[in-house]
C-alpha cells in the first residue's frame, strides 16, 4: 500500500529527555535513509499511543530545540515530523489547573496531527485539552 512503518524503542519511564532525543534522532535516521529505502523525506511523521502519544506530542513540538550532541551528518536534517498521529496521547494536561503542558508550544509551525481517543480513557481529558488549545 506504499506505507513504511519503524517501531521506536525510546527511553521510559519518565526519561523525557531521553525519549525526546530518541524520537528527533530516529526521524532523522529516517529522513538521511529516505533515498535508499524508497521514501520521501517530506513525508515522514510520529505516531504514538498513550505515552507514546506524550512523546509524539512533544516530538512535533519541540522540534526547534537541539535535544543532544550531533552525532553524524544525519543529525543536520530537520526532526520535524510531516505529521503526528496522538492516539489516547496521556499527560498533555500538566499546566497550570490541568491546561496543556507547558512543554507543548503550539504554534503555526507544528505540523497538522490527528489524536484519537476513547470516552472511557481515565486520561481522556489530556486531548481534550490539547484539542482546545
Amino acid at each position: 500500500m506504499g506505507y513504511a512503518a519503524f517501531i521506536l524503542q525510546y527511553r521510559v519511564p519518565i526519561k523525557y529527555e531521553g525519549a525526546l532525543q530518541d524520537a528527533q534522532r530516529a526521524i532523522r535516521i529516517v529522513r538521511e535513509n529516505a533515498k535508499k529505502w524508497d521514501l520521501d523525506p517530506e513525508k515522514i511523521g510520529i505516531m504514538g499511543f498513550s505515552a507514546g502519544g506524550n512523546l509524539s506530542a512533544r516530538a512535533c513540538t519541540n522540534f526547534n530545540k537541539k535535544t543532544y550532541t550531533p552525532v553524524n551528518k544525519a543529525d543536520s536534517l530537520s526532526c520535524r515530523p510531516s505529521f503526528t498521529l496522538l492516539i489516547y496521547p496521556a499527560g498533555l494536561d500538566r499546566g497550570p489547573n490541568g491546561t496543556l503542558t507547558p512543554e507543548l508550544e503550539l504554534s503555526n509551525d507544528v505540523p497538522p496531527f490527528f489524536m484519537f481517543q476513547t470516552a472511557d480513557d481515565f486520561v481522556g481529558k489530556s486531548s481534550l485539552v490539547m484539542a482546545g488549545a
